[in-house]
C-alpha cells in the first residue's frame, strides 16, 4: 500500500501533464505545478511548527505520499506532452 498511493498521484498527475501540454493548456499546467509547490512548502512550515509527535509526521507523510509524487509526475507528463506535440506539429507541416 505503501508503493501503491505514490504510484497512483504519481501516474494521475502525469496523465494530467501530458493531456494539459499536449493539448495546448501550458497556463494550466503552471499554475498546478505552482499550486502543488505552495502545498508542498505549506506542509515543509507545517512540519518545521509542529510540535514533536504526530502532527510533524502526518504532515510528512503526506508530502512524501502526495504532493512530491504529483509535482514529479505533472513535470515528467509535461515533457512527454510537449515533445508529442511538438512531434505532431512537426508531421503535420510535413505532409
Amino acid at each position: 500500500m505503501i508503493y501503491l498511493i505514490p504510484a497512483l498521484v504519481a501516474l494521475g498527475a502525469l496523465g494530467l501533464g501530458w493531456a494539459l501540454l499536449r493539448f495546448g493548456m501550458g497556463a494550466a499546467a503552471a499554475v498546478l505545478a505552482l499550486a502543488l509547490t505552495g502545498a508542498g512548502g505549506w506542509l515543509i512550515y507545517r512540519m518545521q511548527m509542529a510540535s514533536e509527535g504526530w502532527d510533524a509526521l502526518g504532515c510528512g507523510i503526506g508530502l512524501m505520499l502526495g504532493g512530491l509524487p504529483a509535482l514529479v509526475g505533472l513535470g515528467v507528463g509535461a515533457l512527454i506532452g510537449l515533445a508529442r506535440r511538438h512531434k505532431a506539429e512537426a508531421a503535420a507541416e510535413r505532409s
